[in-house]
């Protein structure tokens, strides 16, 4: 299992696009079964601040996703929505009950 914590800044003016872009893009994930767990939460002293929670069955599935071009168009998508680079933590874990 792979775990995912990011942490974004958004421009104020993108943040409501942002949001629409992720979400869309959860809903999708958790559908197909890419991912199994995906929240968007806001930063309640600054709802530009964004955190994002994934988690993956496995380390090898997220990787065929971050490497697919679905990806990269929705990097390339967002990315003028930021307002700096993203802060990202991966955790790699195995459950044991």
């Amino acid at each position: 299992m792979i775990t995912l914590y990011i942490q974004v800044a958004t421009n104020p003016d993108s943040q409501q696009a942002f949001i629409q872009e992720v979400n869309q893009l959860a809903d999708k994930l958790l559908s197909q079964k890419k991912c199994e767990v995906f929240q968007l939460s806001l930063a309640p002293q600054d709802p530009n601040q964004i955190k994002i929670f994934e988690s993956w069955s496995s380390a090898e599935s997220f990787k065929e996703y971050e490497e697919s071009e679905e990806y990269k168009e929705f990097i390339n998508t967002i990315r003028p929505m930021l307002a700096g680079a993203p802060n990202k933590m991966q955790f790699l874990s195995e459950i044991v009950s």
